[in-house]
């Protein structure tokens, strides 16, 4: 079988997975207006909630970016447990390693290249923060990454999971609008705007978490 096919059956497998074990899943856009600019990389940067956070990328990349393969940078030790995510995108990466992390890097800027260029998805927190903690400061992997990929469009993430009306967990994923960067030093900007998207999110849905005309006014839609 093609590799495609298996990723093609593999997805819809864990799509039923999803819907089994979770509950709403809903996103809100702000402008996309320069998201598909067929020049540049486009880098979503997200924070770290949950083991589900990686799938919901998966399923908001190809919402908003049908024609970019996704990538998403997954610390090596996680992806030594679970490789098969690699046929959904999952690319190693280990801080501690300067070997592993030039041959990351010398991945990524070949992939600069491609026509659409890579789409990668990078975890800035590092690590998973339960809802109650407040989150770990931003890792410099980004850093790297834009310095690496430079200019890149990235597309600020907020993920807010909602556990408080019945057994299944539903998730909000928040997306503000892309931006270009050139330099790492534009980096804060983007991780208030991905803190604002939280605290908006929160906002909105404080009263319900089920799908309504009330969430729907205020933009969300359904992803799946």
């Amino acid at each position: 079988m093609p590799k495609s096919w298996f990723v093609f059956v593999f997805r819809f497998f864990l799509y039923l997975f999803f819907r089994r074990h979770l509950g709403r899943v809903l996103y809100k856009t702000q402008s996309l207006e320069g998201l598909n600019d067929p020049n540049l990389p486009v880098i979503l940067l997200a924070n770290h909630l949950s083991w589900w956070d990686g799938f919901l990328i998966i399923f908001l990349a190809e919402k908003l970016m049908p024609k970019r393969e996704l990538n998403i940078a997954m610390l090596q030790s996680e992806w030594a447990k679970r490789k098969w995510m690699s046929y959904i995108g999952a690319v190693p990466i280990d801080p501690s390693s300067p070997a592993q992390l030039l041959s990351f890097f010398k991945k990524l800027t070949k992939r600069k290249s491609d026509l659409p260029p890579i789409c990668l998805a990078y975890f800035f927190e590092g690590r998973m923060a339960s809802p109650a903690e407040n989150a770990p400061p931003p890792k410099r992997g980004a850093e790297l990454i834009i310095q690496k990929l430079s200019p890149v469009i990235v597309l600020p993430v907020s993920i807010v999971m909602d556990y408080r009306f019945n057994s299944k967990t539903s998730a909000f994923v928040n997306v503000a609008s892309p931006k270009v960067i050139e330099n790492p030093e534009q980096l804060p900007e983007v991780y208030f705007k991905i803190k604002s998207l939280h605290q908006m999110t929160v906002q909105d849905t404080t009263e319900t978490q089920e799908y309504s005309e009330r969430l729907s006014q205020k933009g969300w839609s359904i992803l799946w």
